[in-house]
C-alpha cells in the first residue's frame, strides 16, 4: 500500500497558494510593466502605475507629443477571478459633438445580438447593448442608427450627421494584426463627446499584441491629426 508522505496536507496548501498567486500575476498588468517603461524611455512618454479605489490597478503610458494615453486596467475579483480586465488607447481632442461605434463579432453572436437592438429604419432602443459589448457608455444621443459599414464583419453605429466621423480610420492597415487575433480580443472604436477611444475587454496577450495595440493607437492619432473635424 503506498504511503503518504506526512508532510503531503502540509504541501499543497503552500503549492495551491503560489498556482493563485502566478495566476494573478499572468492576469495583471504588472507583466507588462518593462515593455512599457523601455517604450517610454524610447520615445520620451510618461509610465505610470497607480491604484485607485476598489483595488483597481492601472498601468498607463501617456504621449503628449501624440495627444493619446494607453490605460492597463486590472482588478482581481472573488475567488482570484478577473473582475476588470481593459485595455484602451483614448484621444480626447478627437471629440466629436456626436457619436459613432465601431464593433465586432467576439464571441460568434455579437452581430447578431446588435442587429436585434438597433433597425436600420429605426432609431436606438438599447443603448445599454454598447456598454455590454464594449465597457463603455458615453453620451448617446438620441437617433443612434445601424449603418453599413465599410469593413467586412464589422458594424457601425452613428447618430444623425456623424455617419462618417470614423471613415479617416476605419481601414488604417494598423489594426489588421489586432483583428486577425482571437475574436475576444478584437477591439471596438468608439467617438462621442469624450473623444475617441480603442478598447478591448481583455489585457494583451503578449508584448506583441501590446505593441501593435500602441502601434494601432499612433496611427489613430496621425489620422485624425490630418483630417478635417466631424459634428
Amino acid at each position: 500500500m503506498l504511503e503518504i508522505p506526512w508532510y503531503l496536507p502540509f504541501l499543497l496548501p503552500f503549492v495551491l497558494a503560489i498556482a493563485v498567486f502566478a495566476y494573478a500575476r499572468s492576469l495583471s498588468p504588472d507583466r507588462f510593466g518593462r515593455p512599457l517603461r523601455r517604450m517610454a524611455t524610447l520615445h520620451d512618454w510618461r509610465y505610470l502605475q497607480r491604484t485607485d479605489p476598489g483595488n483597481i490597478r492601472r498601468n498607463t503610458l501617456e504621449a503628449f507629443d501624440e495627444g493619446w494615453t494607453l490605460t492597463l486596467t486590472f482588478r482581481l475579483g472573488q475567488k482570484h477571478t478577473p473582475a476588470i480586465l481593459e485595455t484602451d488607447i483614448t484621444l480626447p481632442q478627437a471629440a466629436i459633438n456626436g457619436f459613432a461605434a465601431q464593433l465586432s463579432d467576439r464571441k460568434g453572436g455579437d452581430l447578431r445580438r446588435i442587429k436585434s437592438h438597433f433597425d436600420p429604419k429605426s432609431t436606438a432602443t438599447g443603448p445599454g447593448i454598447l456598454f455590454a459589448l464594449t465597457g463603455h457608455m458615453p453620451d448617446f444621443p438620441d437617433g443612434v442608427r445601424l449603418i453599413d459599414s465599410p469593413v467586412h464583419g464589422r458594424l457601425l453605429l452613428a447618430a444623425p450627421g456623424s455617419e462618417t466621423a470614423l471613415d479617416a480610420v476605419l481601414r488604417l492597415p494598423e489594426f489588421t494584426p489586432l483583428y486577425r487575433r482571437k475574436s475576444a480580443y478584437n477591439p471596438t472604436l468608439v467617438r462621442s463627446t469624450q473623444g475617441l477611444t480603442l478598447r478591448m475587454q481583455r489585457l494583451p496577450q503578449d508584448a506583441a499584441h501590446l505593441e501593435a495595440f500602441i502601434k494601432a493607437g499612433r496611427a489613430l492619432a496621425r489620422a485624425l491629426s490630418t483630417s478635417p473635424p466631424k459634428s
